[in-house]
């Protein structure tokens, strides 16, 4: 009776630390490859986890399993790896910039006068 006491917590324990090698964290920090700046708001993708970076490029996720992380911002191309949570380093991520999003934006007004055929409105400045 005793070994198999023995035997059910050997499995239990086994179990235990199975499961906490499974739901480690990993952390980050998400930079401009260019500029070497933090991106702010930099979106992160882990299954079903989805966590953005702070203001100082920061991100940290938790309870990890051996999947893919996706990482994208506005403005850049995205950057996908393979997880490992046994890494406990803190994992930098050079995103590239995507000029496509950033194309200039030109705007254009004409000044109408009193007796224009259209409406108008007043902007003030301040």
């Amino acid at each position: 009776k005793m070994r198999k006491i023995m035997g059910t917590t050997a499995v239990l324990l086994f179990a235990i630390i199975l499961a906490a090698q499974t739901n480690q964290s990993i952390k980050g920090i998400v930079k401009d490859k260019t500029t070497n700046e933090p991106i702010t708001g930099a979106i992160i993708r882990s299954g079903k986890q989805v966590v953005t970076s702070n203001e100082s490029g920061n991100f940290a996720i938790t309870k990890m399993d051996n999947s893919t992380i996706r990482i994208s911002s506005m403005g850049y191309q995205s950057v996908e790896f393979k997880s490992d949570p046994s890494n406990q380093s803190i994992l930098e991520f050079a995103l590239i910039p995507n000029p496509s999003y950033l194309q200039p934006l030109e705007v254009n007004a004409i000044r109408a006068s009193d007796k224009a055929p259209f409406s108008k409105t007043n902007l003030l400045k301040t």
